[in-house]
Order: structure tokens, then C-alpha cells, then sequence
């Protein structure tokens, strides 16, 4: 827990740890055992998943496997970050339909190609699959999410969010594969600006309470997008148009 919880009264600690099952009978003492509290044992926190030095975090472990670092973060309480079987029951399930099919060979290769973006030095950006109803576009997406993890949805997040929502949303994909579905669901006054937010690896520059200027959400990510019409067709419903940055950061298929 980040020490600023104890800030105040402490409520906002003690309801995340009712939330977590723990009976508090003494408010009181419980805030200040934890503020007197000396542990002999340190970790890092790390705020985001993604690359940390030579650690690659993710939500329910750290690769490679170690106790002194772990993830703090409030966006990530419900993820589909999951394992299933082993690589060989994917590589025989799944992995060998990718053969002669260009758009599922180009979904993994986003898919795998995102975390060495960091090592690589190269920039983020995506990667639309236009074409009209059932021809596989939310296939190929689903496809790729399988080498990350999965659920009841998939590995698979919506367009259909507000520019906001879709800040959290990249940071918690940090590192890793997004996919997007359906971008005709988005409002064509905000599409240009969010596919320019998300290959550019930072959400919008805020204000606290205090005035203070808060550190912006960041990232570095490959992202899959579908839908039946193009980012320039979808900006044009609401009278926008595309520059050629968008079209090189957003590459339409």
C-alpha cells in the first residue's frame, strides 16, 4: 500500500482492507501500528506492469520469479492477464492455424512483437483490420490476446470507452499487447485524438487539488484494432480529418 492511504483518517486504507475480508475492531490502533511498523524486509513497488530493469512484471507474477519487488497498482484489480495449458497445447490448438492465413500471422506477430519495443527503442503504434461483417476481424484480435491470457471475453477490450477510460486502459496493457473491437462504436470527434493518445505512449497532462501538475499515465504498446469503416471515414462523421501521422501510427489492413 502506498503510505499517501494513510493520509487524512485512513478510510480510504481501511475500506480497500474491509473490501479484502480483514475485521477492524480498533480504526485507531490499526493506523497506528501500521505508521509505527519497522519491517527488516524491503521491496520494490512497481506502480504498472511491463519491463522494470530486467524484471517483466505482470499482474499475478514476475519473470523472472523473485520476493522483493511487487505490483502496486489501482487499474489492475481485474485483468485478463491468464494462463492456460502449456505452450505446446497452444502451439496444437491454436498456434498451428496461423499457417497460410497472412492476418493471423500478422495478429501473433503484433502480439509477440510488443514487449521488445522497450529493448528495441522503437516507438508504439497499431495495426486497424477493416473489412465488413464476419470475415474474422474480432477473430484475429481474439487470436492474438490468446498468447497474453483471455476470460470470458477474451484478452479483448472495446473502442467504446471515453478518451479517459481508454488512458487507463493502455497503461495497464503496458508492454503488452491492446486490442481494440469495434471502432465504430467510438465518437468520431474523439477516434483521431485516442489512436494519436496511444501510439504516443501518454495520456493528458492533468491538475490536483493542489494545482500541482500530476504525472501523466504512460506506456509503450502494439495495438490491434477492428471494425467495418477506417479511422478517416469514422473522424469524418464528425466533419474531422486525418493527418498523415494518424495513418502511419494507426496502419489500416
Amino acid at each position: 500500500m502506498p503510505m499517501s492511504m494513510l493520509k487524512s483518517d485512513g478510510s480510504d486504507l481501511r475500506g480497500h482492507l474491509l473490501n479484502l475480508g480483514l475485521n477492524i475492531y480498533d480504526k485507531r490502533r490499526l493506523s497506528e501500528y501500521i505508521q509505527r511498523v519497522e519491517p527488516s524486509i524491503r521491496a520494490l513497488s512497481a506502480t504498472k506492469i511491463g519491463w522494470h530493469d530486467n524484471k517483466f512484471v505482470l499482474p499475478d507474477c514476475i519473470i523472472p520469479k523473485t520476493e522483493d519487488m511487487f505490483l502496486q497498482s489501482e487499474y489492475l484489480l481485474h485483468h485478463a492477464f491468464k494462463a492456460s495449458g502449456t505452450l505446446k497445447e497452444w502451439q496444437d490448438n491454436l498456434g498451428k492455424y496461423a499457417q497460410g492465413n497472412s492476418r493471423l500471422i500478422l495478429s501473433l506477430c503484433v502480439a509477440m512483437a510488443t514487449p521488445l519495443l522497450r529493448i528495441a527503442s522503437e516507438e508504439s503504434g497499431g495495426f486497424h483490420l477493416r473489412g465488413g461483417s464476419s470475415v474474422g476481424k474480432t477473430t484475429a484480435l481474439w487470436y492474438a490476446g490468446s498468447v497474453w491470457g483471455g476470460g470470458e471475453s477474451g484478452f479483448i477490450n472495446q473502442w467504446r470507452s471515453t478518451s479517459n477510460a481508454l488512458e487507463a486502459t493502455a497503461q495497464a496493457h503496458n508492454d503488452c499487447l491492446l486490442c481494440l473491437d469495434e471502432m465504430g462504436q467510438i465518437d468520431g470527434r474523439e477516434a483521431g485524438e485516442v489512436a494519436y493518445m496511444i501510439a504516443n505512449e501518454a495520456g493528458k497532462g492533468r491538475m490536483t487539488k493542489g494545482i500541482e501538475l500530476r504525472k501523466p499515465m504512460t506506456w509503450k504498446l502494439l495495438f490491434l484494432s477492428s471494425g467495418e469503416i477506417s479511422l478517416a471515414d469514422k473522424m469524418a462523421e464528425a466533419g474531422k480529418r486525418t493527418h498523415a501521422g494518424m495513418e502511419t501510427r494507426l496502419v489500416d489492413i
